[in-house]
C-alpha cells in the first residue's frame, strides 16, 4: 500500500486514499516505520497534521507484540515527536507519545530509560500547567514588568517550554527564584571565553540536579554552553566533563529531553 500511495503523484485522491489506507493498516499491525513513512508522504503533498497522525500512530503501538526493531523504532520516533508537541502546546499529542515511549521502554526491560520517561512526564505535567497559568502572567506583565512571580513564570515558560531563551533568560533574571536570578545574569554577560561558557554550563546543569521540572531543558542548555567552550584547549579533566555532560544531555534528547 505505501508503494501504491508513492506511485499515485498523478493522482492526488487516490494517494491521499492509499497512504490513509497504509497509515491505518500499519497503525493496526504494529508497523510504526511503515506508517510514519505514509505520514511524511502525506505531509509531503498535502496540508496535513502531521504532528497529531504520527503521536496517534505511536500510540496505536500499545498492547501491541511488537519486534525489537519496530520496538526501537518507537523509542527513536518518540524523542523528536514529543518535543514538536511541546513545542506546539498539543498535550494530548504528547501524552500520547509518551504513553507509548514508555510502554516500549518496559517492553525493552530498560529500567532506566523507563525512569528518564518518568521525568519526562513530570516535565509534560509541568508544562500543562505553565500552559494554563502564562497568558494570566504575560497580563500581569503588561501593568507590572518587574512583578517577581509573573517573570519567572513567563521566563521559565519561554526558555523551558518554548526554548526562546532571548525572550525568558531577561524575565527569569528578574524572578522570584534566586538561581534563575544567578545563571540568568552570567548568561547576559555574553560569556566569551572558554572559561566563561564553563562556568555558565555548570550553573546551568547544577541548578538541573536540583530540580525535576525542567531538569532536560536545563541540561540541554548546559550542554550548548559546554560545546561552545570545547572547540579551546582545556585540561582534561575539564574536557572529560564537559564531554560526559554534553552525551548525557545528548542521551536524554533521544529519550525525551529540551
Amino acid at each position: 500500500m505505501l508503494a501504491l500511495g508513492r506511485s499515485l503523484k498523478e493522482d492526488p485522491a487516490g494517494q491521499f486514499v492509499a497512504l490513509q489506507t497504509c497509515r491505518k493498516i500499519a497503525t493496526e499491525a504494529g508497523a510504526v516505520a511503515t506508517g510514519l513513512a505514509a505520514v511524511d508522504l502525506l505531509e509531503q503533498s498535502f496540508e496535513f497534521d502531521g504532528l497529531r497522525e504520527r503521536a496517534e500512530l505511536l500510540n496505536g503501538s500499545l498492547g501491541q507484540a511488537l519486534s525489537e526493531t519496530e520496538n526501537e523504532r518507537v523509542l527513536r520516533a518518540a524523542a523528536p515527536l514529543f518535543r514538536a508537541a511541546m513545542q506546539a502546546e498539543v498535550c494530548d499529542a504528547a501524552e500520547q507519545i509518551l504513553a507509548a515511549a514508555l510502554a516500549a521502554a518496559r517492553r525493552s526491560g530498560a529500567t532506566k530509560l523507563t525512569g528518564e520517561l518518568a521525568a519526562a512526564r513530570k516535565e509534560l505535567t509541568a508544562a500543562r500547567k505553565a500552559w494554563a497559568a502564562v497568558e494570566n502572567h504575560i497580563d500581569t506583565l503588561q501593568t507590572t514588568p518587574n512583578h517577581p512571580a509573573a517573570n519567572q513564570e513567563v521566563g521559565a515558560y519561554y526558555c523551558f517550554v518554548k526554548q526562546r531563551w532571548d525572550d525568558g533568560l531577561p524575565l527569569l533574571a528578574r524572578s522570584e527564584n534566586l538561581q534563575f536570578v544567578a545563571v540568568a545574569k552570567l548568561e547576559a554577560d555574553r560569556p566569551q571565553t572558554p572559561d566563561q561558557q564553563r562556568v555558565v554550563g555548570d550553573a546551568w546543569w547544577q541548578l538541573a540536579e536540583t530540580r525535576h521540572e525542567h531538569r532536560f531543558a536545563m541540561r540541554s542548555r548546559a550542554a550548548y554552553w559546554y560545546r561552545q567552550a570545547l572547540p579551546e584547549p582545556t585540561s582534561g579533566l575539564e574536557k572529560i566533563k564537559a564531554e560526559t555532560r554534553i552525551a548525557r544531555a545528548a542521551a536524554n534528547e533521544r529519550i525525551f529531553a529540551q
